[in-house]
């Protein structure tokens, strides 16, 4: 009588072990956040991607879609008279960069 009573609760113990395994290696696993690197030439803001503009100090996932969804740009101080960002994150990123215009080359 004890042997299938047994039996069984080795057999449950493994069922459940082996189930946790299967759910914890097809769990979805997590995108990394962008890396923020140091950038040798200004970002031109009507031009560059979510990931770029995610990628500047202070900027995520919000503050880059407004900046994309309120262009172009005709100065880059316009983030914050068309109310895209604060002034004080515009002071940080200020110097990292640009809103060329349609045409123009980078210098």
């Amino acid at each position: 009588m004890k042997r299938p009573i047994f039996a069984c609760i080795v057999a449950a113990s493994l069922l459940i072990s082996s189930a946790t395994l299967i759910l914890a290696q097809s769990a979805p696993t997590q995108t990394p956040a962008p890396v923020k690197t140091k950038r040798t030439t200004p970002l031109d803001i009507n031009t560059a991607t979510r990931d770029e503009l995610m990628a500047l100090p202070g900027v995520g996932e919000i503050y880059a879609l407004k900046i994309i969804t309120r262009r172009p740009y005709q100065r880059k101080d316009e983030l914050v008279t068309k109310g895209v960002m604060p002034k004080s994150l515009y002071n940080k990123i200020a110097n990292l960069i640009v809103a060329r215009h349609p045409g123009e080359k980078a210098k």
